[in-house]
Parts: C-alpha cells; structure tokens; sequence
C-alpha cells in the first residue's frame, strides 16, 4: 500500500493517494504509523495543512499511537502556532505517555526561552539515545529484531511477521 500510494502520487492521482494510505489504518493499525510521513508530505507538497490537521486529528481519535500524536502537534504548531502544540501535546501525554512524545515536550520547553536545567538536560540525553538505538520492528515468530522494515524475516524467512514494537518509546 505505500508503494501504491507512492505510484498515484509521482502520477498525480492524489486524491487516489491519500485514499490509498487512510487504507493502511483499516488494513492493519499497527503499521498505521507507517503511512502517516507519505500523509504529511502529500498533504504539504499540496499546501493543504488544515485538511492535514483535521485528517490527523481523525485518524488520532481513531487509532492513538505516538507518530500520529507528534505529526498532529507538527500541524497543529504551523496552523495554530506553538502554545497550542503544547497544550495538545501536554493534555496527550498526560493519558498516553510516551518517551518520543516527552522529548518533543522538552523541545518546546527549550523553544520558549527557558533554559534547561541538569535534570533536563540529563533526561534530553537519556530520552535521545534511548530512541536512538532501540528496535523499531521485532518478528513476532522469531523475535528477530532492528530498526528497519522487513517484509521477509531475515533471521526465520517468514513472509509478513515483522512489526512494529509498541512500548513507552511510543511506536
């Protein structure tokens, strides 16, 4: 589905992308997340950041996850500026914490002047190397794991067992 939606898009057919990439969410929610790069970049090649925000937002509602929250506050902060990013990010975090989400918390803390102390930036380095070298996908027969897409598992050849990891990292 991204190839296609990648294939309609470098033809023009946008409209047929985007309807293309909202299927990833129905076909199978955990790569949900997978889809949501190609649906921000269609949306701004397009220059259409409010109908990208109100997509997000749907999509959030529907299915939660970390990459659609962080994309959401990105859309929300260029629409709405910067205090309403933190205030959707804050309220969110608040009832779906997650490490992804913490360290862009802390990116808008520094943004607005306030220096960060010891324990901030202590956290900022733990928070960026933790995201840095943790497993992305793991193959939910053999446990293989890494940090790039495989449709086929490199460790037990299994056609379609990779997945994204779900944890407190966020996905």
């Amino acid at each position: 589905s991204l190839l296609l939606a990648e294939i309609h898009h470098k033809s023009h057919e946008h409209r047929e992308a985007q309807n293309v990439l909202l299927r990833v969410f129905e076909q199978n929610p955990a790569f949900g997340p997978e889809a949501v790069p190609y649906l921000v970049r269609f949306a701004r090649e397009q220059g259409a950041e409010r109908k990208l925000r109100k997509t997000l937002h749907r999509l959030y509602q529907d299915y939660p996850s970390t990459t659609l929250l962080l994309a959401l506050v990105e859309a929300e902060e260029k629409v709405a500026g910067m205090g309403s990013a933190r205030v959707l990010l804050e309220r969110e975090l608040e009832g779906k914490p997650s490490l992804r989400g913490l360290m862009r918390l802390i990116h808008y803390t520094e943004l607005d002047g306030t220096s960060p102390g010891v324990r901030e930036r202590l956290v900022r380095q733990v928070g960026e190397t933790v995201l840095r070298d943790r497993a992305v996908y793991q193959c939910n027969r053999c446990g293989f794991s890494g940090q790039q897409l495989h449709w086929l598992c490199p460790s037990c050849k299994s056609w379609e067992s990779i997945e994204p990891v779900h944890s407190v990292d966020g996905e």
